[in-house]
């Protein structure tokens, strides 16, 4: 074995060994979205750099004495090498030309090479740049080797041979198929491999936001379901309290009164534990589930002001909405603004009124209770606002000492 057979072959060892650098990185950094791709562009560079070794060390026995021709070889392939490990990836000139470079590296061993293997070292030498390249480029240039290739051949074989013109249309014929076929394969099968990348990148995608979907999804319904149950709990424990304070005051006075009084509290607290129930269970007020959202809403009117020596004044239109979760928020907001005025406001008059405008839905809520120069933000006015919020409304709340509560939401309809 000569020395620059030799220094070849301990070329060749070595970049086999700077091979295992890539894979031992993906190991590391496991669960890097881009390292499946790279990945599995790496394992084809490298069953390419074996069979450029296997198809040139043979190439370089039989052409002992041609030095050139080595270093021809041990430059395309080190380009290989440089294009996979440096210049891959990154836009700059060396980008556009190692390619060119690459080619014209491989076409010289064509002129030089006494044997045929060398039609199959271009092969693989452009199948290792459509490697390294996004899909776009590698279309662009993956005819510009076969036109430089066959133009270089055609004008050795007439001008060097002296082969006839059919025998050279034969060549250029059977090796442009073998290589369209080659190539073509290839960029068909790359293409594949980054589809399927991408399709496992967006199934996991998908996999995690619809995990991240179901977690907002439960807490949203606790949420919903603690306001649910807030609401209720709220209006029926507020009526409660006002008839014990009215018992409480009544005992040593109209004994009559006073079980009235008990139960009334009984009723309400009944009435609200089925509520309660029915909250946790369907999440929609009895009232409206067995009828519309005007005779809902009258119904809890008519029995606060029963329960709570309360006036109500209202004006709700009488059009059925088609989003059905709309009339229960609808229903529980005006419950629970009710409740508001009449345990924080002291109110003894409320003020209701709900319209079906053209694109929205308005609601004003006015009471003659005490008012307050701050606004503190509990959790029956946080699930007002969140529940206006979650349809896209605006809501404006306005008080101030001893001019009442206002309540001012705009819902639009779609």
């Amino acid at each position: 074995m000569k020395t620059t057979q030799l220094f070849l072959l301990i070329i060749y060892m070595c970049m086999n060994l700077w091979i295992l650098i890539p894979p031992l990185k993906h190991w590391a950094q496991k669960g890097k979205k881009d390292s499946a791709d790279k990945l599995d562009r790496h394992k084809i560079f490298i069953a390419l750099v074996f069979a450029y070794e296997m198809i040139s060390l043979p190439i370089i026995m039989r052409n002992s004495e041609n030095i050139v021709l080595t270093v021809f070889l041990a430059i395309a392939l080190i380009l290989v090498f440089v294009n996979h490990f440096i210049i891959a990836g990154k836009v700059s000139v060396f980008y556009l030309i190692i390619p060119f470079i690459q080619v014209l590296s491989i076409i010289a061993v064509d002129l030089l090479a006494e044997s045929s293997e060398y039609k199959i070292i271009i092969l693989i030498v452009v199948v290792s740049i459509l490697n390294e390249y996004p899909i776009a480029y590698s279309r662009k240039f993956a005819l510009f080797p076969l036109i430089l290739y066959m133009g270089v051949s055609v004008l050795f074989m007439i001008f060097v041979d002296g082969e006839s013109y059919a025998t050279i249309g034969v060549y250029v014929i059977r090796n442009s198929i073998i290589y369209v076929l080659v190539v073509g394969t290839f960029y068909i099968g790359r293409k594949q491999i980054l589809l399927n990348n991408q399709l496992k990148d967006m199934t996991r995608e998908l996999r995690e936001n619809n995990r991240k979907l179901e977690e907002i999804s439960i807490v949203k319904e606790r949420n919903r379901i603690a306001r649910e149950i807030h609401d209720t709990l709220g209006h029926t424990l507020t009526g409660a309290i006002i008839q014990l304070e009215a018992a409480k005051k009544l005992i040593d006075v109209d004994r009559d009164k006073t079980l009235e009084a008990i139960e009334k509290t009984q009723k309400i607290t009944r009435e609200g534990f089925m509520e309660v129930k029915r909250a946790i269970q369907a999440l929609r007020p009895v009232l409206i589930e067995e009828g519309n959202l005007k005779d809902s809403l009258e119904a809890l009117f008519e029995k606060t002001e029963n329960d709570f020596q309360v006036s109500i004044e209202s004006r709700i239109f009488t059009d059925e909405l088609r989003d059905k979760s709309m009339e229960v928020s609808l229903y529980r907001i005006i419950q629970e603004s009710i409740t508001n005025s009449i345990r924080h406001g002291d109110a003894t008059k409320i003020k209701i009124l709900l319209e079906n405008r053209m694109t929205t839905i308005e609601l004003s809520i006015i009471d003659n209770g005490k008012g307050c120069s701050a606004i503190h933000e509990g959790f029956g006015l946080r699930g007002i606002k969140e529940r206006i919020n979650g349809y896209l409304g605006h809501v404006q709340i306005i008080s101030n000492p001893n001019e009442g509560f206002q309540l001012q939401a705009t819902i639009p309809k779609n």
